[in-house]
């Protein structure tokens, strides 16, 4: 995702839950993003992980000025190991993708990430659910409207303001309705935000041991979720 940005991963080696992604653009402007991944194989106690993250993020929404809309956007995306290199499942043996069910949900606030991987009939956290249904808060993400049906559908958990960012840049920038309608996250964070955001293919969805998520998948789960959040801010302020 990066041909004018680097984009780096340090993960802690105290707690493999944690890391810290760096995007350092040629200007030399350095972002710097915390991410909490909370893995389906995790020994550690899933509702602790999710409960201190979404605490911290109310938390800075509550202490912050009622006008500062951007603590109240949420950065979201979804995904699944369809297309990935060692993913859990084949593309060529699935006749309809869309109706594939997501496994991973990637949530960012701020330079607060959120990495929660899930199986289909795992018990999703109550903090969770409660967070994204707290309607102070706008989810904002390529085709949310769709995006928070699937999920309710498929896990139980309802999106109470989902933002569609092709429709808000549509309505920002004055163009016709079906102008965004078919853009990627990267090629409309190339229009809204500028720069050269490109995920490098292949991307490998476990570590080969398959013990945990590979850097790269965490790495870009990140920035995907902070460029659908920054999109989000800018587009919000039009």
């Amino acid at each position: 995702m990066n041909t004018e940005f680097e984009i780096k991963i340090d993960r802690s080696q105290k707690d493999q839950n944690f890391s810290k992604i760096t995007i350092q653009e040629r200007n030399d402007s350095t972002t710097t993003i915390q991410t909490t991944l909370v893995e389906a194989k995790s020994r550690k106690g899933d509702d602790l992980l999710i409960k201190e993250w979404t605490r911290k993020i109310k938390n800075n929404t509550t202490t912050s000025s009622s006008s500062d809309a951007c603590n109240n956007i949420i950065g979201f995306s979804a995904d699944s190991s369809l297309h990935y290199r060692n993913g859990n499942y084949i593309s060529i043996f699935m006749r309809n993708t869309k109706e594939f069910p997501f496994e991973i949900l990637q949530l960012c606030v701020g330079n607060h990430c959120l990495v929660y991987e899930f199986e289909s009939h795992k018990y999703i956290p109550r903090a969770l659910k409660e967070f994204l249904s707290d309607d102070r808060f706008k989810v904002v993400g390529i085709g949310m409207e769709e995006v928070a049906n699937k999920i309710e559908g498929q896990l139980g958990l309802k999106i109470s303001q989902p933002r569609d960012l092709r429709t808000m840049a549509t309505k920002a920038h004055d163009v016709r309705g079906d102008y965004y309608c078919k853009f990627s996250l990267e090629k409309l964070a190339r229009r809204v935000l500028g720069g050269e955001w490109r995920k490098h293919a292949p991307i490998d969805w476990r570590k080969d041991d398959g013990t945990t998520l590979s850097d790269d998948k965490i790495k870009y789960g990140t920035v995907e979720a902070f460029l659908a959040y920054d999109m989000g801010k800018k587009l919000l302020k039009n």
